[in-house]
């Protein structure tokens, strides 16, 4: 899958706020990018949100905070965009 950079609409254009990667191993991306300090904090409540509403495999959810990683679900399948 390819990936794609673009300036938000109300931007200069010289600042990308949002991109989108493919990635087979999204906990070591995410160690990468907190360990450069290129992530943003998380809410506090979102993690426990989603243990309340979903199943996850052992382990798994306990990560999410501590890099970073918020979950999404829909039709088209899961998504763990970083913050």
């Amino acid at each position: 899958m390819g990936h794609g950079i673009a300036p938000a609409p109300t931007d200069s254009g010289t600042v990308s706020q949002h991109i989108a990667l493919a990635r087979d191993d999204i906990i070591s991306a995410s160690r990468r990018l907190r360990d450069t300090g290129h992530l943003s904090p998380v809410p506090d409540n979102h993690h426990d949100d989603l243990a309340a509403r979903l199943a996850f495999g052992p382990g798994e959810l306990e990560t999410y905070p501590e890099l970073g990683i918020l979950y999404d679900l829909d039709e088209n399948g899961q998504f763990r965009p970083l913050e």
